[in-house]
């Protein structure tokens, strides 16, 4: 994901906390919308859209668990 990278100076930018911030709220957002699909009934699109959100999130969290474990090395 070459768009995804984050700086590789010591100290995190902006763009590296924004970043991290819609990472988190994509997967807190996939997780919600997967809930409510659950109780309000199962629809192909609510388990796209929210699978989506869930999946995408936890992908772009990984590159950023990769990066600040390495950069503690």
């Amino acid at each position: 994901m070459k768009s995804f990278s984050l700086n590789s100076s010591k100290s995190l930018t902006r763009q590296d906390y924004y970043q991290i911030i819609t990472s988190v709220l994509m997967t807190i957002l996939g997780g919600i919308i997967l809930i409510r699909a659950l109780f309000s009934g199962i629809f192909i699109l609510t388990l796209l859209v929210g699978g989506g959100f869930l999946g995408l999130g936890i992908y772009r969290l990984s590159f950023i668990y990769r990066f600040l474990k390495g950069r503690k090395k």
